[in-house]
């Protein structure tokens, strides 16, 4: 069925009726009041072959699995449910965090040579590349993490669902988390995120794509890619509810009673939705995914942040930032998002040395250091636009407020006004620094 020629009025109608055949011979298979009764393996080949065909016609052609090459056997158990569910899944090969591109200087005024990998960029673009094939294909193209398992009867539920759908859909999640959502129609199959909520989409594990929706994704990103970002895409999707159109499929009853009794993995203060389950974080998930954090970096990094902390808590804070350079200064791939955390309290570390120093220039030198580090944890922790860093960001600002009244409560000499306002700062790796907004920003790498 060629979607493009049909009138709108002629394509619902059509769509209609495939569903209500779809479901009759659902129906039809499934009645215990048959006369002649069919095995149930027999039974559920033939729903999930009706409902594969239905897919197609729905223009529900193309099936993607971003995942990593040197990780080929996660997506095993997908590859095999798709099969078993007459869909043809393609491997759509992953951006890898630690390929050298990815890599961002963390502290570049105190540590030049020192970086972390830029996972959540990495990943980002594995979504990305998938959308550029989504905006050329005709129809609708459906995007897996290969750390989902279906539904028993997912391509039935999804021919079911997604007519119900708007044409003028974007994206519609097949898997997902969220806080806030309402519902969408009288259905029960789809919700809507809580537009006012910026962050209700967490989880970007398993999507429905239109062809022009994925072009809209494309040209948003565009727009805001001037500069290396740090933002999650689920988080980043959440930031745009405004100007795309976005949807959630209701879980199935095939999956409600799992997903009620086994929350996500990831985001446990979320509801988990859909027609997938995802599995997660499992015992392996660090050694064969994205994240670097099985190697033997990642346990220097990790004994020197406990290291330091043992100090911070002594007051001991020179010997602290001590531990801190150390671990800064020998970072090469630990990820950036775990970087944020050793910067942050390298900030603090700083700021506890400029309380008591009686060298204002001194002190005013630290407090820029300071504010360096704040501004590059900030980004890691995804920009000053999520909840997470604008809560970060706030504490920041505290935090240094808090030092300049207890110098002068000391009776120490103010900080001289050029470290408090010393405008953009070029830093060696080409990146603009403006300390007292607590922005840096990394010239765009992808």
């Amino acid at each position: 069925m060629c979607l493009e020629a049909c009138s709108t009025a002629d394509l619902i109608g059509s769509l209609t009726a495939r569903v209500s055949q779809l479901e009759a011979r659902i129906g039809r298979i499934e009645s215990a009041k048959e006369e002649r009764a069919v095995p149930h393996h027999t039974q559920s080949c033939s729903a999930e072959s009706e409902a594969t065909a239905a897919l197609a016609s729905l223009g529900l052609r193309k099936f993607l699995v971003i995942s990593l090459e040197r990780a080929s056997e996660r997506v095993a158990t997908l590859q095999n449910q798709t099969v078993d569910q007459g869909l043809h899944l393609e491997v759509l090969t992953a951006s890898d965090g630690r390929d050298a591109r990815f890599r961002s200087y963390i502290f570049p005024s105190r540590h030049p040579e020192a970086t972390c990998s830029n996972i959540v960029g990495a990943m980002f673009e594995s979504h990305r590349r998938a959308w550029e094939e989504a905006a050329s294909t005709p129809g609708h193209t459906v995007v897996f993490e290969d750390d989902v398992r279906l539904a028993p009867d997912f391509a039935v539920e999804l021919a079911r669902r997604f007519p119900g759908l708007p044409a003028s859909y974007d994206i519609a999640f097949l898997g997902t988390t969220t806080q806030k959502s309402s519902a969408y129609g009288d259905s029960g199959y789809l919700l809507r995120p809580d537009v006012r909520n910026r962050e209700s989409i967490l989880g970007m594990y398993a999507y429905i794509v239109s062809q022009s929706g994925a072009a809209r994704l494309l040209e948003l990103h565009k727009k805001t890619q001037r500069h290396c970002l740090f933002t999650a895409v689920d988080l980043w999707i959440g930031q745009h509810l405004s100007e795309i159109s976005v949807f959630i499929f209701e879980t199935p009853p095939s999956l409600a009673e799992y997903i009620s009794a086994t929350p996500s993995p990831t985001i446990l203060e979320n509801r988990q939705l859909g027609l997938v389950v995802h599995v997660g974080r499992t015992e392996s998930h660090f050694a064969d995914r994205n994240a670097l954090e099985g190697d033997a970096e990642f346990a220097m990094i990790k004994a020197k942040r406990s290291k330091a902390q043992e100090h911070f808590e002594a007051n001991r804070f020179r010997e602290g930032l001590g531990v801190s350079d150390a671990a800064l200064g020998s970072m090469r791939s630990y990820t950036c998002w775990s970087a944020g955390t050793v910067l942050q309290n390298t900030g603090v570390m700083l700021l506890r040395l400029m309380l008591a120093d009686m060298d204002t220039k001194n002190a005013g030198k630290t407090l820029s250091q300071a504010r360096e580090a704040f501004s590059s944890a900030l980004r890691y922790f995804g920009g000053n636009v999520t909840q997470m860093g604008g809560m970060r960001a706030k504490e920041f600002h505290n935090w240094i407020a808090n030092a300049h009244d207890i110098r002068k409560k000391n009776g120490l000499k103010p900080i001289p006004p050029h470290f408090e306002r010393s405008g953009e700062v070029t830093l060696v790796d080409g990146s603009k620094l403006w300390p007292e907004q607590l922005l840096l920003i990394e010239p765009a790498q992808m």
